[in-house]
């Protein structure tokens, strides 16, 4: 089997630029609500009519929680490289691999069980993804296990699909006749 590849096209690469760029607005945001906050608890005088809790807080929302807000929606769409042992994708500054045989599942995804108006599948996996990809696990698949969400606007959707299932048949196939041929080994 070739390597193919599938992908979201450059509106995908522009939306991760105007969001990373969006993050990096809300995290200056945060820190200037730092320096107000440090500046209160220095004993300044300053015109702010924040309390020291709504500036600790809002330093949090904007700071802390921008980067990962960002990752989790930039990422929502990503890029997929279809082997011939499974699939690869890239997260954030890391290539990631899935193995035909790490993957548990592959079903339609449902946003909290509701159906989307786009159509959307899910890749249930054991554990080769990050923690953040249990995020999207728990919102499309109603699982905590790491999923990977494919939209269906990638470039040749269906083949995709096809190929999926496809390699997850033959992979299941070979899983049951090693154990047939080994059954001690499975023990």
């Amino acid at each position: 089997m070739e390597t193919k590849k599938f992908t979201y096209g450059n509106l995908n690469k522009f939306n991760r630029v105007v969001l990373f760029l969006f993050s990096l607005i809300l995290f200056t945001v945060g820190l200037i609500y730092l320096w107000g906050l440090m500046s209160l608890l220095a004993g300044q005088e300053t015109k702010l009519s924040l309390s020291v809790s709504q500036l600790f807080w809002c330093f949090i929302g904007f700071s802390v929680w921008t980067p990962f807000v960002y990752a989790f929606v930039s990422y929502l769409a990503t890029d997929i490289v279809v082997q011939e042992d499974g699939l690869q994708i890239k997260f954030i500054f890391k290539t990631l691999f899935i193995s035909w045989n790490d993957i548990v599942e592959f079903r339609p995804a449902k946003v909290f069980g509701f159906r989307m108006l786009k159509d959307a599948s899910i890749v249930v996996t054991r554990s080769a993804l990050t923690p953040l990809h249990r995020l999207y696990g728990l919102m499309y698949g109603k699982t905590n296990q790491p999923s990977l969400l494919i939209w269906s606007y990638i470039g040749n959707y269906e083949n995709l699909v096809a190929i999926i299932k496809e390699n997850l048949k033959r992979s299941r196939l070979l899983t049951r006749q090693k154990t047939i041929q080994n059954p001690a080994r499975t023990k």
